[in-house]
């Protein structure tokens, strides 16, 4: 599978909850989430209810609802990079914001759930965001590895370089995180890529 990217990896930025610990914001989303034409239910979860919105759209939405008490248990927005003008080779979906609401413990393994079991099968490719909080930067590490154990491809890519790096094993992920994740607007252009096959630079 070819690649190249065109876009722009983590910058370390302040935690934020996107303000979905207020009520009343994860209240409004709930309603704009559940009432979207394209949303559609998946399953459920753990006794949640587990639905997408745009999902064959190039962004959207995958959310983790209690149904009963109209409340967010988690919410994945993504998008997908890979249309003729972004000049990818393979289309690449990032997951612009995660967040989990830790009112509930059955939420707490569905963010790899959503990783490994929604995003990497339909898409191929899973791209890290440009700016990232020490959460996000947790979440990426810990994927990382899982990824390792999966026998699956972990790369750094820096778009100014474009130096794409395979990562073999734990300490090239350690090596690798002073090379990501710094508070610096210049380490927005370095990103980890996660694929389920070999990735080459076009």
């Amino acid at each position: 599978m070819q690649v190249m990217v065109s876009v722009s990896m983590p910058e370390l930025i302040e935690d934020t909850s996107f303000d979905l610990d207020d009520d009343a914001s994860r209240k409004e989303l709930f309603g704009k989430l559940t009432n979207k034409a394209s949303v559609e239910r998946i399953g459920s979860y753990k006794g949640l209810e587990f639905y997408a919105s745009g999902r064959n759209s190039n962004e959207g939405y995958w959310f983790l609802l209690n149904k009963r008490g109209n409340d967010l248990a988690y919410v994945c927005r993504f998008v997908t990079l890979g249309a003729s003008s972004m000049q990818f080779k393979t289309k690449v979906v990032t997951q612009i914001a995660v967040w989990r609401n830790y009112n509930y413990a059955e939420s707490r393994a569905f963010p790899a759930y959503v990783f490994f079991r929604m995003l990497l099968p339909k898409y191929g490719v899973v791209m890290s965001d440009s700016q990232q909080t020490n959460d996000g930067r947790k979440f990426w590490q810990s994927r990382m590895l899982d990824a390792l154990h999966k026998g699956l491809f972990v790369y750094t890519f820096d778009q100014n370089t474009r130096d794409l790096t395979r990562l073999h094993n734990t300490d090239d992920i350690d090596d690798a995180a002073p090379y990501l994740w710094k508070k610096e607007p210049k380490f927005r252009t370095r990103r980890v890529l996660i694929s389920q096959t070999k990735l080459t630079l076009d």
